[in-house]
């Protein structure tokens, strides 16, 4: 289910998790090698500070294999991070676990090692804030995926300075001001998905259309089964000034700067089942973070994480959406403040 930029990102969010006073936390970052006189990619840097100044940058590498880590990838990972001076605590994380050869030559080098595998033991073993709790998959039964989701609709774009009515479909080019292809939407299909998506992230916060989520049907306990809601006509009027979108009109460029759209919306929700995993230290077998994975089901493949700490019954709950050009790889992304705090409770 997770993709290796999902990786990182949960590694990020599980750091943050453990280390809330952190100041900073970086996907993607990059890194003086004083060796190669250049700065070098990181999957996950930590930065904390204690009255101002820098008490520890961490940097996580993060693996995603099918056979354990040998020593020869755990040996190149150690000595590019021991090129990295500023960097003051370093790990590497795999999800598929190292060698024994490896274990040893992280150890000589002073790497930290993680093991990020399915959570199957009791949480009691490991979180010592959830003494009564089971597996995890017994402790956190019900997941429900809400979506909001515009089931027909119209899209207009406004055209100031092109006063006359025009249509415009999946095939009509979009660009940018310079009169190039334009680097997000690159053509009417593109640019109606993004703005359904838009439309329905600023909606879900209106009053008005919250209000509907309580004429849902009650839900069942039934896996993967959709629980729709019922469909209502609505409009929703976005400022697209700031994108620089541009068609070809009359020969001209022309800026689209408003668009509206109209028809019917409906709420939708479905049961899933998370995925569980726990971020442990390979050395001392205690639990960095814990943390349970549900697909969301929308467009956009979003993810919501919910991450644990042993030492706390909060978990921070986050949505994780990767741009389009964040799919392959990751670079300086910011997640200090991406997480919002919830308590836990048992249930019977």
């Amino acid at each position: 289910m997770l993709s290796p930029m999902h990786l990182q990102y949960l590694v990020g969010l599980c750091c943050l998790r453990r280390d809330p006073s952190a100041v900073d936390v970086t996907i993607g970052d990059m890194v003086l090698d004083t060796a190669a006189g250049k700065v070098r990619d990181v999957d996950v840097t930590v930065t904390i500070t204690a009255q101002g100044v820098i008490s520890a940058f961490k940097a996580y590498e993060v693996k995603g294999e099918d056979k354990p880590l040998d020593v020869v990838t755990v040996e190149q990972l150690c000595m590019k991070l021991k090129d990295m001076p500023s960097v003051t605590t370093r790990a590497i994380v795999s999800t598929s676990g190292f060698t024994t050869a490896a274990v040893v030559k992280a150890q000589t080098h002073d790497v930290r090692l993680f093991h990020l595998k399915q959570w199957t033991t009791p949480m009691a073993a490991q979180f010592r804030e959830f003494a009564e709790a089971g597996r995890p998959a017994d402790f956190f039964r019900h997941f429900y995926s809400t979506l909001l989701t515009w089931i027909s609709y119209y899209i207009e774009l406004l055209t100031p300075t092109h006063p006359k009515s025009f249509e415009w479909s999946g095939q009509t080019p979009i660009y940018g001001p310079d009169g190039y292809p334009h680097k997000q939407f690159t053509d009417g299909s593109a640019l109606t998905e993004a703005l359904l998506i838009r439309s329905t992230d600023e909606l879900i916060s209106v009053p008005s259309v919250r209000d509907r989520l309580d004429q849902m049907p009650a839900p069942r306990l039934v896996e993967d089964e959709e629980i729709l809601g019922g469909k209502w006509a609505h409009a929703h009027v976005m400022d697209l000034s700031s994108e620089g979108i541009f068609l070809k009109l009359d020969e001209k460029l022309v800026q689209a700067t408003e668009t509206a759209v109209s028809g019917d919306l409906r709420w939708q929700s479905r049961k899933r089942k998370p995925e569980f995993l726990v971020l442990e230290d390979v050395a001392s077998k205690e639990a960095f973070a814990g943390a349970a994975i549900l697909e969301l089901g929308n467009p956009t493949g979003d993810l919501m994480a919910f991450v644990f700490a042993p030492d706390s019954r909060s978990a921070n709950v986050e949505t994780i959406r990767l741009e389009e050009k964040h799919r392959n790889v990751i670079r300086q992304v910011k997640i200090r403040d991406a997480g919002r705090s919830y308590r836990a409770a048992a249930r019977p």
